[in-house]
């Protein structure tokens, strides 16, 4: 994704993803899922659904520019917790990952 070009979408969920996420890349820091807080998710999936024309199947994993978005816990503190990789195999992975993206 070319995040100059990015536009708010008026979602709050999704524009929080995608402020995450371009923060964490600016720093190289590379994000393996970001868990919502449940009222967050449902608006990113609402989101996701109206931008794919189509309603989600029932175990449907969204993501986001190759980042994981994960329903968080009623119990957690904050509307999203970031959750890193945890091994520089997982690390090279996803930036290649990025770098073939940005290419396309």
């Amino acid at each position: 994704m070319n995040w100059a070009q990015y536009t708010k979408q008026n979602n709050e969920a999704v524009d929080m993803c995608a402020a995450i996420i371009f923060a964490h890349r600016a720093k190289y820091l590379p994000i393996k899922a970001i868990h919502l807080a449940p009222t967050e998710y449902s608006e990113f999936a609402s989101w996701a659904q109206k931008n794919l024309q189509r309603d989600l199947l029932k175990d449907e994993k969204l993501s986001f520019d190759a980042v994981n978005i994960e329903l968080g816990t009623r119990s957690q503190a904050n509307k999203f917790l970031v959750e890193m990789w945890e091994n520089d195999f997982n690390i090279h992975a996803q930036m290649k990952n990025i770098q073939h993206l940005h290419k396309a």
